[in-house]
């Protein structure tokens, strides 16, 4: 009988154990400016970007808007962890930009400025 009960804790325990570290996954993912190959005009185009890469995510979110002289010219939103960027063609190029991932328990933002597309 005291034995069962030491094998019926420790199972408990056991599951407690691998249940919390499924619950602490680590929160990843990353935000970033695009520019097309070459310069204005050539092959890509300008952007901002963010992606939420955590796996096993809850709620995943990831946004992302791209500025000239203060008109917006591009924003996107993503409800998963596929690439959100804000296009803004091969001839448009930002002056700023924002960026943002998220999901249950975390939250991540990046600001950009004119020289982050140079």
């Amino acid at each position: 009988m005291k034995r069962s009960l030491v094998c019926v804790a420790a199972c408990i325990v056991l599951l407690l154990m691998l249940a919390g570290s499924a619950l602490a996954a680590t929160f990843t993912g990353r935000i970033w400016t695009g520019k097309p190959i070459g310069g204005k005009g050539g092959v890509g185009y300008y952007c901002t970007a963010s992606q939420n890469t955590s796996s096993n995510s809850i709620n995943p979110k990831a946004y992302a808007e791209a500025y000239r002289y203060g008109i917006l010219l591009a924003s996107n939103t993503v409800y998963s962890n596929a690439r959100c960027a804000a296009n803004c063609g091969n001839q448009n190029k930002p002056t700023r930009g924002y960026g943002y991932y998220q999901e249950n328990g975390g939250f991540a933002e990046a600001y950009f400025t004119a020289g982050a597309w140079d």
